[in-house]
Parts: C-alpha cells; structure tokens; sequence
C-alpha cells in the first residue's frame, strides 16, 4: 500500500515536487524491510527506459535511496543494516537482480547517469571499506550490470578506469573491481 502511495505522489508528469519526498519515502521503505516490494516497483515504473518524466524521476529516487547510508534508531538492537553504509548495498546479494537491473537502468541515461556515477563511486571508496564483504559484494553487483545486453561493460570499465587513474583521488578498489570485471 506504501508503494502504492509513492506512485500516486511521483506519478504527476512534469511536476518534480514530490520527488524529494518519495525519495526518502523508499529510503525508510528499505529501512524497514521492504525493500524488494520497492524495488520492484521501481523497476515496473522505469520499464519504458525512455527520458519520460515517470523513468527519470523513478530512477532519481532510486540512486537517492543507495546513496542514503542506514542509521539504526537510537536506543534500537535492531542489525538489518551496516551502521554508516547503504543498505542497498550491505544487504546484497539480496535482491540483487532487481538492484543491478536498476544500477543498469540509472547508469545508461541521462540525466540520472551523473547522479548514478557519484553514488557509485561513494560506494566504490567510502562504503566498501565500511562494510564487511563489501568488496565481493559490489563486484557481483558491478559483473552482474557489465554482463547485461548493451554498453553496460564498456561503461563500467571506462569509469573504473577513470577513478583508478584519477590524478587527485585515484581509486584503488576501482582499480581492482576493474580487474574482476575484466576476467
């Protein structure tokens, strides 16, 4: 029913207000465990794959949702979640299909892409170390999007590149997921 409501709110053709708002409504969505009835219906709203303002703004909350590190509530025992990573990604593999289907779909189109690219490299270099397995983790995510139909490896493995070699923050763990895609 929460899905629901976040539809109705994000489906208001070129109308971006309610974005921000959904955005974090499937933040807390994840945090409560719902996340695959989420991320379904991410995927379902950004079937078309075209730049219609359902798609972009779908895949916006999306690339919002995996940037938002999980923070437990206070006072709470509760360990679905890596305090200070992503959910999304500490929780794999675990829905993972739906999530690299998702990375695919935000990776390959503007203007999500540069979005996309930022909060793949936060995970590349901040959440990664944070999180235990995190780099065998994102690397099945990562071979999972470069083995789909289309430019999704190419893609991949240019920007891996570019972080590796970046002159002022050169990536180690973009070096070596870079390697893992390649073999």
């Amino acid at each position: 029913r929460a899905v629901g409501v976040l539809r109705s709110a994000l489906d208001r053709g070129d109308d971006w207000g309610t974005l921000p708002t959904v955005a974090w409504g499937g933040v807390h969505l994840i945090h409560q465990g719902r996340t695959a009835a989420l991320l379904n219906a991410y995927l379902e709203w950004s079937e078309p794959r075209d730049l219609s303002p359902m798609v972009v703004k779908t895949l916006s909350a999306f690339v919002f949702a995996a940037s938002k590190p999980y923070e437990p509530p206070a006072a709470s025992t509760d360990t679905r979640g890596v305090p200070g990573v992503p959910m999304l990604l500490s929780s794999l593999p675990a829905h993972s299909a739906q999530t690299a289907e998702l990375w695919a779909r935000a990776l390959a189109r503007r203007p999500v892409q540069d979005s996309a690219l930022a909060v793949l490299r936060e995970w590349v270099d901040t959440y990664v170390p944070l999180c235990p397995g995190g780099f065998d983790r994102l690397a099945a995510l990562l071979a999972d999007v470069a083995h789909r139909p289309g430019k999704h490896r190419e893609r991949l493995l240019w920007w891996l590149d570019k972080w590796a070699t970046d002159r002022d923050r050169p990536s180690a763990n973009a070096s070596a997921l870079r390697r893992r895609i390649r073999s």
